[in-house]
């Protein structure tokens, strides 16, 4: 970027040639001096790489070790967080209590909780001064305000009997509404006084919790009964809190037991990464805040930087924001009177907000607009997109998102059109959820079915020509086989490209599998390896295999490996398996597992990948999949990463298998084109940003993706806690 910002200056200034033109004259010797004073001395960093350079350079002053780790870096590190926040809930008091709460029993279980728990860790920590303030309003929400129940309860209850006596209305779908109010009304007296919610009988409150489940989604279809929709609507805003109530009420005890269980996690971890040396991106940004809290070394830095740019600022946290102002004002906190003698340029767009799930706050973008309004230029004009393109997003931001994010749109949000067409530029394919027989009920994979030839009927009858210039954004790559079927079926070239958790593909996963029982000898993998597509052993055969030496007290382990380690264990487990119908499938999984265990000892990653998938006929499995083109090209990138490791580390095959067991799940899936011709482009929003094309389909904007690892999200002027607590009595 910084190349390409010089080479344009230099051009610039390579363009005026000598005149006597004082005006050029003027905006010459301005560019040279730009390019003198700034551009010759200028870097490029992102927020967190210039904190850990502040940081690291004052080391000594900050207390920080010299060899220390950021966390976000290591595998190694988060997972030895992982096991200390285990330890934490062994020693833990209420141990037993969360253990059932959030059903931890197996490895896996443990394994995502801690995750969980370590990205709420990470998460919460620059959004509250400390770990007890965490706890202060994590518990003030526990408290419900005696009034506040009060009335919501009395307006469920008015609500209710005043749509239950609208005889006027008539219609399937209101009779609906109306038994559901009716089933909830039957026992409502249970929750009038908040007292007694936590007295409830067991079958009690899940019969209230189903019924206002019920209410809060309660559907009139396309009734005209305007006055009856709208009370309705209340009753379900109304409902939905009384449920938060009530749920927080009877598990009272729960939710206190898991603040506290956070909040020792959080204290011990601290504890571990201050003795270790291990900091995080967030603890990096507080110790550069620190050192320019410094009087002196806060001079020494900032004498340095005459101009700073900060773009993308929509996505910028509240604490980068500070560390920002110390830079350019010398404090964190500022004002519109703020002073000085520094040049800063913030540009952003909070249309483009999309990194809050990192801390990222929209607002504080917005509060420094507020606070120099004098300087804001809004770059309003679109020469890009044709007039009914610009209307419609203007209006959605307005009408949608940013209501739904509770931000204040401003007249300046819109953009201007350039030039008023007729042309139509946008079109929704909608499917409507009020079916008439609610036995009848699409599931996600059902609509994604459909939207995708919907969206291929589309293309071919109106695109055919068109291909390179039309693209499909997807929200994530988990039902792409459905659309790449229906591109198939109606005979459209299509290109994939990128998509992440390219190590999460069933192709990738099975290979690494065998790659860790192959090279790290980790049989443990065998039940999981054998279930699957690469070998043709029945699964229900397998479970009763796996059974009967279960039984007997034997161990796989001991029949299907090359090398034999207990002789007598072997010899019996080889008469069970002859004494079994499905024998042959059993002796031919074990040649063929013994046969790539003979093969391997003197081939490189690549070549071992490569034997695997000739040898077990995966190629050819993959090869019916709808999506065989992505799971062949992974194959051969992953083929590709273990060479490259090979040749660039000088390590060998083990040591790539280490890493591959460790490494993060960033990576992108291979691009794939299909067909040699001009095609239909298929990548994820994310990917799509700054491109451009004529004709977009933006897929599956119906379906609601969760939020990753949400459920531990506490947000501070949060109504409702958001711990997860399952009911108390299961």
């Amino acid at each position: 970027m910084l190349f390409r910002i010089r080479s344009k200056v230099r051009n610039k200034i390579d363009s005026i040639k000598n005149t006597d033109n004082e005006k050029l004259l003027k905006e010459k010797i301005y560019w040279q001096n730009v390019y003198r004073d700034i551009l010759t001395s200028a870097k490029i960093s992102t927020i967190n790489a210039f904190a850990n350079s502040i940081a690291m350079e004052n080391a000594m002053h900050l207390s920080i070790p010299p060899n220390i780790s950021i966390l976000e870096d290591s595998i190694d590190i988060q997972e030895t967080l992982k096991s200390e926040i285990l330890n934490v809930l062994r020693n833990s008091e209420d141990t037993q209590i969360i253990r059932s709460l959030y059903r931890i029993s197996t490895e896996e279980d443990k394994n995502q909780f801690a995750q969980r728990i370590l990205h709420f860790l990470l998460k919460i920590k620059p959004r509250l001064e400390n770990i007890d303030e965490f706890e202060k309003k994590a518990l003030e929400l526990t408290e419900i305000d005696n009034k506040k129940y009060n009335d919501t309860y009395n307006n469920i209850y008015n609500h209710s009997i005043e749509l239950i006596n609208d005889n006027f209305k008539s219609g399937s779908y209101i009779t609906k509404c109306k038994n559901k109010i009716s089933v909830l009304l039957q026992k409502i007296d249970l929750i009038k006084n908040k007292e007694k919610i936590k007295e409830l009988q067991a079958e009690d409150y899940e019969y209230i919790r189903i019924a206002l489940s019920d209410v809060c989604v309660a559907k009139l279809g396309n009734t005209k009964h305007d006055e009856f929709r709208a009370l309705l609507e209340d009753l379900k805003i109304f409902s939905n809190d009384i449920f938060n109530y009530v749920n927080i009420l009877y598990n009272e005890e729960n939710y206190k037991a898991v603040i506290k269980f956070i909040k020792e996690a959080y204290n011990h971890i601290e504890k571990i990464k201050s003795n270790i040396g291990i900091y995080s991106h967030e603890d990096m940004m507080y110790k550069a805040i620190e050192a320019l809290e410094n009087d002196k070394i806060s001079k020494e830095i900032r004498d340095n930087i005459s101009a700073l740019i900060l773009d993308e600022a929509q996505d910028t946290s509240i604490l980068q924001f500070d560390f920002i102002n110390l830079i350019v004002f010398g404090k964190r906190n500022i004002g519109d009177n703020t002073k000085t003698d520094k040049k800063l340029m913030i540009v952003g767009d909070r249309k483009q907000s999309i990194y809050r799930f990192r801390n990222a706050d929209v607002n504080a973008f917005t509060n420094i607009q507020e606070n120099f309004s004098d300087y804001v230029r809004y770059l309003k004009d679109n020469y890009r997109s044709n007039s009914m393109l610009i209307d419609f997003f203007n209006d959605f931001f307005k009408r949608t998102v940013f209501i739904d994010d509770d931000i204040n749109y401003k007249n300046e949000d819109d953009l201007d059109y350039n030039k008023k067409t007729n042309d139509k530029a946008v079109s929704l394919l909608i499917f409507n959820n009020n079916i008439e027989d609610e036995n009848i009920h699409l599931y996600t994979d059902d609509k994604t079915e459909l939207e995708a030839y919907a969206i291929a009927e589309y293309i071919k009858n109106n695109y055919s020509n068109d291909y390179k210039n039309t693209v499909i954004l997807l929200q994530t790559f988990k039902r792409l086989d459905k659309y790449l079927k229906a591109l198939s079926d109606y005979k459209i070239p299509y290109y994939i490209d990128g998509g992440n958790k390219f190590y999460s593909r069933e192709e990738i996963v099975l290979i690494k599998t065998f790659l860790e029982y192959l090279i790290l000898r980790d049989h443990a993998k065998l039940p999981e390896l054998l279930r699957s597509e690469l070998f043709d052993i029945d699964i229900s055969n397998l479970s009763d295999f796996l059974f009967s030496l279960y039984i007997k007290g034997l161990d796989i382990k001991d029949y299907f490996p090359k090398m034999i380690y207990n002789e007598n264990n072997y010899e019996e487990i080889e008469k069970i398996a002859k004494s079994k119908s499905y024998c042959n499938q059993l002796i031919k999984a074990k040649e063929i597992l013994n046969n790539i265990e003979s093969k391997i000892p003197m081939m490189n990653a690549p070549d071992v990948i490569e034997t695997i998938c000739i040898d077990t006929n995966f190629y050819n499995y993959l090869m019916t999949m709808n999506d065989a083109e992505i799971s062949y090209a992974n194959i051969e990138k992953l083929k590709k990463i273990a060479n490259d490791f090979e040749n660039q580390t000088g390590n060998n095959i083990y040591d790539f298998v280490l890493n591959l067991k460790n490494t993060n799940d960033n990576e992108p899936y291979s691009a794939i084109p299909k067909l040699s011709v001009e095609s239909v482009k298929i990548m994820t929003i994310h990917k799509s940003k700054g491109l451009e094309f004529n004709n977009v389909f933006a897929a599956g904007m119906g379906n609601y993706i969760k939020p990753t690892l949400s459920d531990f999200d506490f947000i501070e002027d949060s109504s409702f806690i958001k711990l997860p607590v399952k009911n108390r009595y299961y």
